[in-house]
């Protein structure tokens, strides 16, 4: 079992909205930006740190989650895909027993869903999240300082995914674990 006082919260907020066609991130979702849904989960955890994983360090992203408490690392070649977002992010966590990467195109996602991925992080030192069907592991998902190398390691945009196999899995209803990809993902 884990500690939030000693594992860095990663918000990866990066992403180049390809499918979206806009910074999805900045879309209105429910009267605020789809970002900030699921990064005031997150900061409801009382983490050692918050990182939000931004393009730009001025951008309108990265200032509103500077604005709810984060830290801002800026990924300075998001085309790279998401594994460069989770080396930015592991590199300005520094000294940490764990980090708990979460999306920021995730906006359902419960604070008493995060919990269970930081408590579930036990000898295993690897949890994902699963829907269920096909049991498809996936973000928020939590690894301990014994795979930070292996993390290190990744290229692409399939991001920790090999490494999620190794783990446990924490279920969540599908509703929680959507993203929001395409514009008609947002009315879902």
């Amino acid at each position: 079992m884990s500690d939030l006082s000693s594992t860095t919260a990663i918000f990866l907020a990066a992403g180049m909205s390809r499918r979206f066609g806009a910074n999805k991130l900045l879309t209105g979702l429910a009267g605020q930006p789809l970002a900030l849904h699921a990064a005031r989960t997150l900061r409801r955890l009382s983490c050692a740190k918050h990182i939000a994983v931004c393009r730009e360090p001025d951008g309108e992203v990265a200032r509103l989650l500077a604005t709810e408490g984060y830290e801002i690392a800026v990924n300075a070649e998001p085309e790279r895909g998401i594994s460069s977002s989770i080396l930015t992010g592991l590199a300005a966590a520094g000294d940490t027993s764990a980090i708990l990467v979460c999306l920021a195109d995730m906006p359902f996602v419960t604070e008493q869903h995060l919990l269970k991925v930081v408590e579930a992080l036990g000898p295993a030192g690897i949890v994902s999240s699963s829907a269920g069907h096909d049991l498809v592991r996936c973000p928020p998902a939590a690894f301990s300082r014994r795979y930070f190398s292996e993390l290190r390691s990744l290229e692409g945009d399939l991001g920790a995914r090999k490494l999620l196999g190794a783990g446990e899995v924490v279920f969540a209803k599908p509703s929680e674990l959507a993203d929001i990809d395409v514009p008609s993902d947002i009315n879902r």
